[in-house]
């Protein structure tokens, strides 16, 4: 839901060296262990050399998926047909199977290299019966399966988190979860409250799952009980949610729903009488699911929220009485007086915070940043008439 804003320059070395050292120890693995030299010819055939091997360990996606001379781009596909293939349920419909078949079909006309990773010869297209069509489809996939064995071995993502977990996120310095932007993350020298959470579940993306690109941190809530291996079209290091949807309320009330009958009224509205709301500024469904999946709504509907909603409304009509006594009296306020009755209203975070949209380390910063907004222009409307 919130971009990860990436630390400064010293703490960003002291991350990449983090997944440098992990990329030695796994060369360092490959010369010692005599059996493990069956995993080079997989890797090889994903990443075209052991260059790129070592840039998709310490590099960032986009400058690795299209890379000439590998597969990654063509793995990263195979991964989400996959993903969806075994996310299939028997209360899907069997439009959900035609489609996925169909979509598969085109990929691999455009992306010919896929059959070297799956049998798409085997492809069994007969959708009526679902529990026929995913166990049989599941078998295009037998290789890929064995290959992502190999990887999830020789990889070693519990070792990986074992040495790094603490350090990363305490380089990162990331104090709320980039997911919800609800739940405080404390790192220390020697802990830290977060997780890793996997962007591109590692059940099914093993080759990416020590992969800096891969690795964000969670909350536990979010890791464990809500995302779990689904996958989501907007990865928080690089994007995030801010633009595309908006938290609201309204007032269980007969009056009008503006801002100047929620000052007016404020003495009457009570914490029960708030609805908290989300609204989509577009319609992209990738948005929509992934607030869905993360219950961003009922985890935000709290009490607390409504009852800061209530205090922000009393406040506000409060020093809005002050305001208008002002402006009646024929007083002119000076720019640097209303920039500082613009920051009286802001009692959920600063006007700097505001206006920068940068909530990494704000707890429920944009539920916050969103709420106020509602006022903003109405206090603006007031002061530069």
């Amino acid at each position: 839901m919130i971009k990860l804003e990436l630390p400064q320059q010293p703490q960003l070395k002291a991350i990449d060296v983090c997944f440098e050292n992990y990329y030695k120890s796994l060369l360092e693995k490959l010369a010692k262990d005599g059996n493990t030299h069956r995993i080079i010819p997989e890797i090889l055939k994903l990443c075209g050399n052991m260059a790129n091997f070592k840039l998709l360990i310490t590099d960032e996606w986009f400058n690795i998926k299209n890379k000439p001379d590998n597969l990654l781009f063509e793995y990263y596909l195979v991964c989400r047909f996959y993903l969806d293939l075994t996310k299939m349920r028997s209360s899907d419909d069997e439009r959900y199977r035609i489609n996925w078949i169909s979509k598969i079909l085109k990929c691999i006309s455009h992306y010919p290299k896929m059959n070297e990773l799956i049998d798409s010869d085997f492809l069994y297209d007969i959708t009526s019966d679902y529990y026929d069509f995913q166990m049989k489809n599941k078998k295009v996939f037998n290789n890929f399966d064995e290959i992502n064995n190999k990887l999830r071995d020789f990889l070693n993502y519990d070792n990986f988190r074992d040495r790094f977990r603490v350090t990363l996120w305490r380089l990162y310095g990331c104090e709320v979860c980039p997911y919800c932007n609800l739940i405080p993350i404390t790192n220390n020298e020697d802990f830290s409250t977060a997780d890793i959470e996997h962007f591109y579940p590692k059940s099914i993306f093993s080759l990416f799952c020590v992969s800096k690109f891969n690795l964000v941190p969670s909350c536990k809530d979010c890791n464990r009980q809500f995302k779990g291996s689904k996958y989501f079209h907007y990865n928080p290091r690089y994007e995030g949610l801010d633009e595309y949807f908006k938290f609201d309320f309204s007032v269980n009330a007969s009056f009008e729903q503006t801002i100047d009958n929620y000052l007016s009224h404020s003495s009457e509205i009570k914490e029960n009488d708030i609805n908290l709301a989300i609204k989509l500024c577009n319609e992209d469904k990738y948005v929509e699911e992934r607030l869905s999946t993360l219950k961003i709504n009922s985890r935000y509907d709290s009490v607390q929220n409504r009852t800061d909603i209530c205090k922000f409304i009393k406040d506000a009509e409060s020093s809005r009485y002050l305001w208008l006594k002002t402006i009646e009296n024929g007083v002119i306020l000076e720019d640097k007086d209303k920039e500082k009755i613009l920051n009286q209203i802001s009692p959920f975070l600063s006007r700097e915070i505001y206006r920068s949209r940068k909530f990494m380390n704000i707890e429920k910063g944009k539920f916050k940043a969103d709420i106020n907004s509602m006022f903003q222009d109405y206090i603006e409307g007031l002061l530069y008439p």
